[in-house]
């Protein structure tokens, strides 16, 4: 049995829920986007798209467009000459705060695999000795800079 928050077992209705969150929240532009405009405040579309870089203008248009739909995100017409808009989050959007907050955490801890010997760095890939099991950060690459008693 999955227990909830509250320690109770999920209902079907609860399991439910949960796939409309993933509805919500699944696309992969959408917590970008909700997070660059958390941080920057109100952003009008060339800015959203030079912050994030590798988004395409339609995808980032339609991303808007869908966000706005979901109660996300609003926009704002602040001139028509010439014509431009902002964007900024609802209330409903900026409660999402802590919810990206605890998925980036979650996250980046299942992506750490190690942290480097030299320097202290998280590590996202395998760069482990396998004589000592010492871990390296790319700047302190194995077996170059490694001087342990395995490597000859």
């Amino acid at each position: 049995m999955v227990l909830n928050g509250s320690g109770e077992g999920r209902t079907d209705e609860s399991r439910d829920d949960l796939g409309d969150i993933g509805n919500l929240l699944g696309r992969k532009w959408y917590l970008p986007v909700i997070d660059q405009i958390q941080e920057s405040g109100s952003m009008g579309f060339n800015e959203l798209k030079r912050e994030l870089a590798d988004i395409s203008s339609k995808v980032l248009s339609e991303t808007l467009k869908q966000l706005e739909e979901r109660a996300l995100v609003e926009r704002e017409m602040v001139s028509d000459k010439p014509f431009r808009v902002e964007y900024s989050l609802t209330e409903r959007g900026d409660s999402l705060e802590g919810v990206i907050g605890v998925i980036h955490d979650w996250y980046a801890d299942g992506r750490a695999i190690a942290v480097c010997d030299g320097c202290g760095d998280t590590l996202v890939d395998d760069r482990t000795c396998s004589y000592c099991s010492d871990s390296y950060c790319p700047a302190h690459r194995l077996p170059e800079s490694h001087d342990c008693p395995g490597i000859e």
